[in-house]
């Protein structure tokens, strides 16, 4: 309050239009491009010929199978069926399974060690 007891009207109205503008700045994150790809190589860039490219989670616990949740029914089934998933998955490293490859893009950890896989899945010839 004394601060701003100091400052004029207008000087108070140009720090609020100032902080508005910083806030809208910073919730706009700029759009990748490829080079930025480049620049962080953990994540995986790739493209499929035929553009079949699905993203899908993965929900692992140590009590239960693994839970696929994708919208490819075709890639679903064959994780479904996996043998090692669960680890295959905590490797962090890109496999494959029937036609696709599948890359981990993040993954979170919850209670009683529960852990929710992102992927990629990258369809390849048949």
């Amino acid at each position: 309050g004394s601060v701003l007891g100091d400052a004029g009207p207008e000087s108070v109205a140009r720090m609020i239009k100032l902080e508005v503008r910083h806030s809208q700045a910073a919730e706009v994150a700029p759009a990748a491009s490829p080079s930025d790809a480049a620049a962080h190589p953990a994540v995986p860039v790739a493209t499929a010929a035929d553009g079949a490219v699905s993203i899908l989670s993965v929900a692992v616990s140590p009590t239960h199978p693994p839970l696929v949740l994708a919208a490819s029914a075709d890639c679903a089934a064959l994780l479904d069926k996996e043998e090692g998933l669960a680890a295959r998955l905590a490797a962090g490293a890109p496999f494959a399974v029937g036609r696709y490859r599948l890359f981990v893009t993040g993954s979170t950890l919850y209670a009683s060690g529960r852990v929710l896989y992102s992927c990629v899945a990258v369809a390849g010839a048949a």
